[in-house]
């Protein structure tokens, strides 16, 4: 088994163990995430709780199953927003260039030269907190990545021979990028859907850990990691568990995507 393969079966195995948590959770949990027990607050990792408990006394490790779910759910349908939109703006601006691409360009920088977060925060105080505002304020944050790189190997691809041919044989527009060319566009498209998924679980723990993501008293991972900083010294496993969550997500869907781009 060569380097390659081997990160692409841990890769594939640490996203499917957690993706296995968060569907678990929906129809089970140890115990309820919400339910407070102060008589069992900041119990160490035992065979009764195997993360320990909180400062209400909650089950760390169901609480986790359940922010797990929330992330993955809330940054999948992030990225669908933004790929869809991203896709779409880039295949007509780097195929067609001229006005289309001028336009939607223009539009596509003063979005990227709001940092992202903050871009979020903004829409989020406009419209409201919850968990569609989020997902569709995170979402438009992401547009602009997915655009640029879509575009970069449209612009690259549309001057090909296959592309002439395809012209020549009467093929129109929409047949040629949705057919000809988008297909040959793979290896960008499925690193740009890791890279961004990996940005929304973070941008969604960022602002849970702001607490303008998940409402309380929802389990989520960044609002976990909030709550934890005060007891980091007396109660290390309230923090530490939803953190190595976190870090074995990304770390899983970079090795995946990694394995994926080469075969």
């Amino acid at each position: 088994m060569n380097k390659k393969n081997a990160r692409f079966i841990i890769g594939a195995s640490i996203t499917a163990i957690l993706i296995a948590m968060a569907i678990v959770s929906i129809f089970y949990t140890p115990y309820d995430p919400e339910t407070i027990n102060i008589k069992e607050k900041f119990l160490s990792p035992c065979m009764a709780h195997i993360m320990g408990t909180d400062n209400f006394g909650r089950d760390i490790f169901s609480r986790v199953m359940v922010g797990l779910k929330d992330t993955i759910i809330i940054s999948g349908l992030t990225i669908a927003i933004g790929f869809a939109t991203g896709l779409i703006a880039g295949c007509f601006t780097g195929y067609f260039g001229g006005a289309v691409d001028e336009i939607l360009m223009r539009i596509n920088d003063a979005l990227s030269s709001i940092p992202s977060v903050l871009l979020a925060i903004v829409m989020i105080g406009t419209f409201g907190s919850g968990t569609t505002t989020l997902i569709i304020s995170l979402g438009i944050v992401f547009i602009p990545s997915f655009a640029r790189m879509i575009r970069s190997d449209f612009i690259k691809e549309k001057n090909r021979e296959y592309v002439m041919c395809a012209k020549l044989s009467g093929a129109g527009a929409m047949r040629i990028i949705f057919v000809h060319i988008l297909p040959n566009c793979k290896n960008t498209i499925i690193s740009s859907l890791i890279v961004g998924f990996n940005n929304a679980i973070l941008a969604e723990a960022s602002l849970s850990f702001l607490g303008i993501g998940v409402a309380p008293p929802k389990a989520s991972l960044g609002a976990m990691l909030k709550e934890s900083q005060m007891y980091l010294s007396g109660a290390p496993w309230y923090s530490i568990f939803p953190g190595i969550t976190i870090v074995l997500l990304i770390i899983g869907l970079v090795l995946l995507g990694e394995g994926l781009k080469k075969k």
